[in-house]
């Protein structure tokens, strides 16, 4: 899954830049952890909002069973009484594995909001982007390559975020203003 940053200009961009040099340069290490976690607090709403957005996300097949037929498949190979109690009790199906791997991320560039590919099975890594896309995407059955089923999903990762930006870019800036405010101060 690509990533998706929330840009908060060219301007405001260099101005993220520039502040963290100048606190990097004035080992105010307190200010740039307080930085950091109001960029982490603002962005809060927007990261819960994407993975309910994934969560909530009706997949529509041609076919299969989703997570109701991976836990009876589970169910039925377990060998042991253990063994089947714990399929019984999981089954967290795709929607709910990307929303676990969605992440908010701070770099020295700025924010971005990311599904991590190494938080997914194997199998799923590039469910993300399938399950973002109108298009949608096929696969077999259980393994099974002579039987096959399309699924679609919708756009939930950039709409999503693109439909908070403005409040989280506006929440972003102040947070900025307050530290430049407290260097000079």
């Amino acid at each position: 899954m690509g990533n998706v940053g929330v840009s908060i200009s060219n301007s405001g961009a260099d101005e993220f830049r520039d502040l963290a040099k100048r606190l990097r340069k004035a080992g105010r290490k307190d200010l740039r952890q307080k930085l950091r976690k109001k960029i982490r607090d603002a962005g809060q709403p927007v990261l819960g909002d994407v993975k309910s957005a994934v969560t909530g996300l009706n997949v529509k097949g041609t076919g299969g069973g989703g997570v109701s037929a991976r836990r009876q498949f589970n169910v039925e190979r377990a060998t042991t009484d253990r063994a089947k109690k714990t399929a019984e009790r999981r089954g967290a199906g795709l929607r709910q594995s990307v929303a676990r791997a969605t992440k908010l991320e701070q770099t020295a560039r700025g924010v971005r909001f990311v599904v991590r590919s190494n938080m997914l099975p194997p199998d799923q890594k590039n469910m993300p982007r399938h399950l973002d896309s109108e298009k949608g995407w096929r696969h077999p059955v259980f393994g099974d390559r002579n039987v096959w089923v399309s699924q679609k999903g919708g756009p939930w990762f950039g709409k999503t975020i693109k439909r908070k930006a403005p409040a989280f870019r506006k929440a972003v800036l102040d947070a900025m203003d307050e530290i430049k405010n407290e260097i000079k101060g």
